[in-house]
Formats: structure tokens, C-alpha cells, sequence
């Protein structure tokens, strides 16, 4: 990567790397409950994909609520907002 100034597609590491490799930060890495969502059988929608088994992740309904209304409803909490690396992992335009 040093070399090539590429970075391989390696999720979590990709946007991680970016960031150090570019000296920026960046939104929550993978996109979930800005850009991406998952809509359970039972019409729940989580905010990510990975956690919908946890009550953190569910941030509406497919009967209740509209899109835009979810965007950026999920926040980070504790101990991200505290950690000095969160501009690495994730940006705090989610505090």
C-alpha cells in the first residue's frame, strides 16, 4: 500500500488505512444507518446489518417511518466519543 498508494478492498481496513495513509477522517466506516440499512421480514430497520439482534440497531420501521427520517438516527456513544483515534475509525458527526 506504501508503495502503490492503493489500498486493497479489505473491509474494516479500507477506510481505516485511507484515513491514515491520507492524514483525513471519515463518517462511520461502513456506511451503516447513513448510506446503507437493513430491513428485517418482520419490517424493523436496522442500522446495521451485523448488530440486528441488539435493540441499539433498530432505528424504525418500514410501517412507521419514512427514509430521510433515518438517515444519521443511529449514534455513536461511549467510549467512541472519548477515544482520541475516532477520526480514524469514525468521525464525530455522529456526537
Amino acid at each position: 500500500m506504501e508503495q502503490t498508494g492503493q489500498v486493497a478492498g479489505i473491509v474494516p481496513f479500507t477506510g481505516v488505512i485511507n484515513s491514515l495513509l491520507k492524514g483525513t477522517g471519515s463518517y462511520l466506516r461502513c456506511g451503516s444507518g447513513i448510506d446503507f440499512f437493513t430491513i428485517m421480514p418482520d419490517g424493523r430497520i436496522s442500522a446495521c446489518p451485523v448488530s440486528i439482534d441488539f435493540d441499539f440497531s433498530v432505528i424504525g420501521s418500514i410501517h412507521e417511518d419514512i427514509p430521510s427520517s433515518l438517515i444519521n438516527k443511529a449514534k455513536v456513544g461511549q467510549p467512541c466519543v472519548s477515544c482520541e483515534i475516532l477520526q480514524i475509525c469514525g468521525e464525530d458527526v455522529f456526537l
